[in-house]
C-alpha cells in the first residue's frame, strides 16, 4: 500500500491564500458596489497597452521621439501649473 504524501502547514496556508484571496478580493469589491472581475480584467489589459506602447516607440524615429518628450514635458508644466492654482484657490 502506497504512503500518503504529507503536505506541511506552511504549504497548507499558502494554498489557502491562494484560494481566499481571489474570493476575499471580489467580494470586497462587491460590497463597495464595483464590478471586481472587471476590475481585474482592466488591470490586465493596461499592461499590453504598455507592451503595445513600447513597440510603437521603437518604430519611431530619433527626432520623432525628442518631439514626443517635448510634448510630454509641456504637459507636465501644465498640469504643475494647474495643481498649483487649485491649491492656491483652496
Amino acid at each position: 500500500m502506497a504512503t500518503r504524501t504529507k503536505i506541511t502547514p506552511l504549504a497548507k496556508f499558502i494554498i489557502m491564500l491562494i484560494v481566499v484571496s481571489p474570493l476575499a478580493y471580489l467580494g470586497a469589491s462587491y460590497y463597495n458596489g464595483e464590478d471586481g472581475l472587471q476590475n481585474i480584467r482592466e488591470f490586465i489589459s493596461k499592461k499590453e497597452n504598455v507592451e503595445t506602447a513600447n513597440e510603437n516607440l521603437q518604430e519611431k524615429s530619433k527626432k520623432e521621439l525628442i518631439e514626443t518628450i517635448e510634448l510630454m514635458e509641456m504637459k507636465i508644466d501644465q498640469l504643475e501649473q494647474r495643481i498649483e492654482q487649485l491649491e492656491n484657490a483652496q
